[in-house]
């Protein structure tokens, strides 16, 4: 600011001293060359920090923009909540987790598009954020609009204001769906497997590499007359 001043002071005086030599016809002041090239300076000066300025309103926008599509395209869900737990910002894939339009996210609260049994884990979960800090995991269940659910993986952070209060958390959501009816899948088969082993009326077990018994079925038991504990860490 005071760079500008003292340029437009002296463009004032070599202004001033031009239009007396202009009417007075008399011959420039001796002083008069020194302030034009000092006059000159400051203003190539304010040129570059005008260029210098320019650049870097160019690079804050090129970074705002790399944050924008970072935050907005990322393939995870980002959320911000307030204390009362009411979303405030998301990104495109929040809104798509909760199968809701990104506008009609802000504002509502969080816990509105989550299952019962989640909406109890979740509560708990902030509760150990504030105590404990940020980094704690969860999963909830959501429900969308049309009926269908989603898992998620949340990673909760809390942040502090200038009194080092709690201000917001900020909370990352990744879509585990698959993962979890792969889960389900591998469990239901283990599950049927194991009612197939336990109810064959032949004698079936199962052996490591090296013959050692890992688990008979009820027939092993009535033939030998040994109970499963007693079997299972033997050599066939």
């Amino acid at each position: 600011m005071k760079k500008y001043s003292n340029n437009n002071k002296l463009r004032d005086k070599a202004e001033e001293i031009l239009s007396e030599n202009l009417k007075s016809e008399m011959p420039p002041s001796d002083d008069f060359p020194e302030l034009v090239h000092e006059l000159q300076t400051h203003q190539i000066e304010l040129e570059m920090q005008n260029k210098q300025f320019r650049r870097s309103q160019e690079e804050l926008e090129e970074a705002k923009l790399k944050y924008f599509n970072l935050y907005e395209f990322a393939p995870m869900g980002y959320f911000t909540l307030d204390k009362k737990e009411i979303i405030k910002e998301t990104n495109l894939a929040g809104a798509a987790l909760l199968g809701v339009k990104k506008p009609e996210v802000i504002n509502s609260a969080f816990i509105q598009f989550m299952t019962s049994e989640s909406r109890r884990k979740f509560y708990k979960h902030l509760e150990i954020v504030k105590k404990t800090g940020p980094g704690q995991t969860c999963e909830v269940e959501f429900i969308k609009n049309d009926g269908n659910k989603v898992y998620a993986h949340l990673n909760t952070f809390s942040t502090l204001d200038d009194e080092k209060k709690f201000k917001k958390f900020i909370i990352t959501a990744t879509d585990i769906t698959e993962l979890k009816k792969a889960e389900n899948a591998l469990r239901a088969s283990e599950e049927k497997y194991r009612t197939l082993f336990e109810s064959n009326l032949d004698y079936t077990i199962l052996t490591d590499l090296d013959g050692v018994l890992a688990d008979v079925n009820p027939a092993v038991e009535r033939i030998t007359g040994l109970s499963k504990d007693e079997l299972v860490g033997k050599h066939f």
